[in-house]
């Protein structure tokens, strides 16, 4: 593997997620990383490897708003 990527091993243990789910972050898109000259890379599917750059972030989509659980709704009907 390059020295600007790591596998999805890697990359789960730094962001703190598990490997499937940064396999689905890299296939939504939504995995990806700043270069220096402002342009953006996003993770690479090379013979069913994920390359993902060392300096990634995971990027929420818009428009979307985490549900409550059900037991913060739960306690606000009981308020």
């Amino acid at each position: 593997m390059s020295d600007d990527f790591i596998g999805t091993a890697a990359a789960a243990k730094k962001a703190g997620v598990s490997e499937r789910r940064i396999r689905v972050l890299c296939d939504e898109g939504r995995v990806k990383a700043e270069q220096k000259d402002g342009t953006t890379i996003n993770a690479k599917l090379i013979s069913g490897v994920w390359m993902i750059p060392k300096n990634f972030k995971v990027i929420k989509p818009e428009g979307k708003t985490s549900r409550p659980s059900k037991i913060k709704m739960k306690r606000a009907k009981n308020v």
